[in-house]
C-alpha cells in the first residue's frame, strides 16, 4: 500500500493580516531555523516585534518576499548552463 501525503491549502492572506513566524514559515516550506537565518542574511526583511516573545510580518511583506524569492527561483532556472567549447 502507498502512503500520501496531502499538504493541506493555505488560506489566502487578508489585507490586514500579521503573519507569525511559523505561518511564514509554511507558506515558504522551510524550517524555523531556516527562516530565523533568510532573515539574519538579509534574504526577508525583520519581522515587527509584538512584546519579548512574538514576532510578525505585514501580509504585504510577506507578499512581497513570496513574490520575489519566486522570481528569483525562476531567473536561477531559465539560466542555460554554459558550455565551453574548444575549437583546435
Amino acid at each position: 500500500m502507498t502512503n500520501i501525503t496531502h499538504r493541506t491549502a493555505l488560506h489566502p492572506l487578508a489585507d490586514d493580516a500579521l503573519i507569525s513566524r511559523e505561518e511564514f514559515a509554511v507558506r515558504l516550506g522551510i524550517s524555523l531555523s531556516t527562516l530565523h537565518r533568510w532573515v539574519s542574511n538579509g534574504m526577508i526583511p525583520p519581522p515587527a516585534r509584538l512584546g519579548r516573545r512574538h514576532s510578525v510580518w505585514h501580509s504585504d511583506v510577506v507578499r512581497l518576499t513570496l513574490r520575489r524569492l519566486t522570481r528569483s527561483e525562476e531567473a536561477e532556472k531559465a539560466q542555460l548552463p554554459r558550455r565551453i567549447v574548444r575549437i583546435d
